[in-house]
């Protein structure tokens, strides 16, 4: 079974034959960047990938980008699977772009509230990036067997690295941090709350680097000790607004008591941003945690030696594979 995480920058990919065990793990990083709904730059090389690692008609798991599929999270009176099944299609056509022409739709229960209420995790993806998927695989002479979302894949890596019972904290904080967009998810036990996703990734603090400077002889794009805080401020904003809108629900919920009683889990290839965890550690005034996606797994490859930080960018791949074996 292969995981694979199509990034807009880059490729992860793990791959492993029994749950818990990780055999193998790729990561390369595309001669031009993905724009748009289109995965055309990645298929050569992922196809190279393919054929030089013997992973012909494989099956395989992969991950729609946030950036191109929306989430929400909506309560739904209790009903039977069918009158969920069409109120969620209802809903989910509020949330999909007027560009997208078909959507895709799906759903998962994630708890029952109070009051016969549902909270339901709903996804609406244009169809033809869910087309573009499978054809790539396809192509690339893999079986697809699941396709889900980024956002759902770190919260399946980090109920396997840090399962419920072993937490020393109420609810945590994920933070995916990739080239053009961060994931901001909010787990509670088993249970995902909060999903969003920032237009803030570590292209954008670069980019703001370089508008915040004069064009230098070298026109290099500079973050410097001095100004990385301050580049960092507009995710701290979201991350900020997310923590206290979730404190709001736990308040509504009588239980205002545990709304200090979280952590923050850092993955993605923002984690390797020199000070971000200080910095994030500061501002948000919890411990900061880099999110190993490696951890309570059998790792037979080159990342048993690496650092959390450099096994973090596997963190949706991860994810997946997990997903393919379960």
């Amino acid at each position: 079974m292969l995981g694979v995480d199509i990034g807009a920058c880059s490729l992860k990919l793990v791959q492993g034959v029994r749950p818990g065990i990780v055999e193998n793990d790729h990561r390369f990083a595309y001669e031009e960047q993905l724009e748009g709904r289109t995965l055309e730059p990645v298929r050569e090389q992922l196809w190279a990938l393919i054929r030089a690692n013997g992973y012909k008609e494989q099956p395989v798991w992969g991950s729609v980008s946030s950036v191109y599929a929306k989430t929400h999270i909506a309560e739904f009176p209790r009903m039977s699977e069918d009158e969920l099944k069409g109120a969620v299609e209802l809903e989910a056509g509020e949330y999909a772009s007027s560009d997208w022409g078909e959507v895709d739709v799906d759903y998962q229960v994630l708890e029952e509230v109070a009051d016969d209420q549902l909270r339901v995790l709903l996804v609406v993806c244009p169809r033809s990036l869910t087309e573009e998927y499978i054809r790539l695989f396809r192509e690339c002479s893999l079986y697809p067997v699941g396709l889900t979302i980024d956002a759902v894949s770190i919260v399946t890596t980090f109920q396997s690295a840090f399962p419920s019972h072993q937490r020393a904290v109420r609810w945590a904080v994920l933070v995916d941090i990739g080239a053009r967009r961060t994931n901001i998810d909010v787990v509670e036990g088993d249970m995902l709350q909060i999903v969003r996703n920032v237009d803030f990734g570590e292209n954008t603090l670069r980019e703001n680097a370089g508008a915040a400077e004069e064009e230098s002889a070298s026109d290099d794009l500079k973050v410097t000790e001095e100004n990385f805080e301050q580049l960092l401020t507009p995710l701290i904003t979201e991350l900020e607004r997310t923590i206290e809108y979730y404190r709001r629900m736990l308040r509504q919920r009588g239980d205002a008591g545990a709304g200090e009683d979280f952590q923050l889990f850092i993955c993605g290839g923002g984690a390797s941003l020199t000070r971000i965890v200080d910095v994030l550690t500061g501002r948000i005034q919890k411990d900061v945690q880099v999110l190993d996606p490696f951890q309570n797994m059998q790792v037979n490859t080159a990342a048993a030696d690496e650092s959390a930080v450099e096994r973090s960018v596997y963190a949706v791949a991860v994810g997946n594979l997990i997903c393919g074996l379960s």
